[in-house]
C-alpha cells in the first residue's frame, strides 16, 4: 500500500569551518528555513517512475548523470521497501540556488527521504534520516562531513565535528545576517581537495600552512577561544 506523500527541507549556510569540517575540524552551520524545498510523490498506474524538477522532467531512469546521486538514493529506498516496480510521479520544488554553498543536494535528499518514507507508510527517526541522506551525498561529494544533511533537517544552528553526532547550538542574538549571492557557481569538490591539502601539510609538519583557519576553528562550544599548543 502506498499513499501520496510529501517531504520538506531547507537551505543552510556554514558560519565557520566550511570545507575544513571534512577533515574533522569543528564547524557551525545555520539552517535557513525561509529557503525551502518540497518533494511530493504521488502513486500512478502507468508503470513509469517520473521525475519532475527544474533540471529534468521525464522518466527518472533516463535522467542525466547530474541526478545520479538522487536516483541512487531513490533506488535504495524503493528496494528497501519492496517498491522497486511501483509507478509514481515525484515532483521536486526547490527555492535553493544550486552550487552556492547552501546545501541544495543535501536538502533534496532530506526532502526525498521524508517523502518516500511517507509514501511507503514507514516511520522515520532522525538518525535514519541522516544515514540515508549520506547515500546520495557520498556519491555526489565523495567525502561529505554530514554537516549539510544535519543542518538541512535541523531547526536550530548545528555544531558538528565529523564522525560525531551533530549538536544543536541555539543562538540568542539580535541583529541581521546578510547573505548575498554573487552569481558565481561554487565548486565544493575542488574546495574540499584544497582544504585537504592544507590539512596534509599540517599533519606532515606539525603546523598548518594556513594557521588562521585552524585557529579560528579552535573556538569552543562555550563561545570562548581555546589556543592550541603548538
Amino acid at each position: 500500500m502506498v499513499v501520496k506523500a510529501s517531504g520538506t527541507s531547507h537551505a543552510k549556510i556554514i558560519l565557520i569551518g566550511e570545507h575544513s569540517v571534512v577533515y574533522h575540524q569543528p564547524a557551525i552551520a545555520l539552517p535557513l528555513p525561509a529557503v525551502r524545498e518540497r518533494v511530493v510523490i504521488t502513486p500512478t498506474h502507468d508503470s513509469q517512475q517520473r521525475l519532475m524538477s527544474r533540471y529534468f522532467t521525464g522518466v527518472r531512469q533516463v535522467a542525466p548523470d547530474t541526478l545520479q546521486g538522487i536516483n541512487y538514493l531513490i533506488d535504495t529506498l524503493l528496494t528497501r521497501f519492496d517498491l522497486a516496480t511501483q509507478s509514481f510521479e515525484l515532483v521536486i520544488e526547490s527555492h535553493l540556488p544550486a552550487e552556492r554553498g547552501m546545501g541544495s543536494s543535501a536538502a533534496t535528499a532530506v526532502a526525498i527521504i521524508r517523502a518516500v518514507y511517507g509514501f511507503a507508510e514507514r516511520s522515520l527517526n532522525h538518525a535514519q534520516l541522516l544515514e540515508d541522506a549520506n547515500i546520495s551525498e557520498r556519491m555526489i561529494h565523495g567525502n561529505p562531513s554530514g554537516l549539510d544533511v544535519a543542518t538541512a533537517s535541523a531547526d536550530n544552528p548545528v555544531w558538528l565535528v565529523k564522525g560525531e553526532q551533530p549538536a544543536p547550538m541555539p543562538f540568542h542574538l539580535t541583529g541581521y545576517l546578510v547573505i548575498a549571492d554573487t552569481g558565481v557557481h561554487g565548486q565544493t569538490g575542488e574546495a574540499v581537495k584544497k582544504s585537504g591539502g592544507t590539512q596534509k601539510v599540517r599533519s606532515a609538519t606539525g603546523k598548518s600552512s594556513d594557521s588562521h583557519t585552524w585557529q579560528l576553528n579552535g573556538c569552543g562550544t562555550d563561545g570562548t577561544y581555546h589556543q592550541s599548543a603548538e
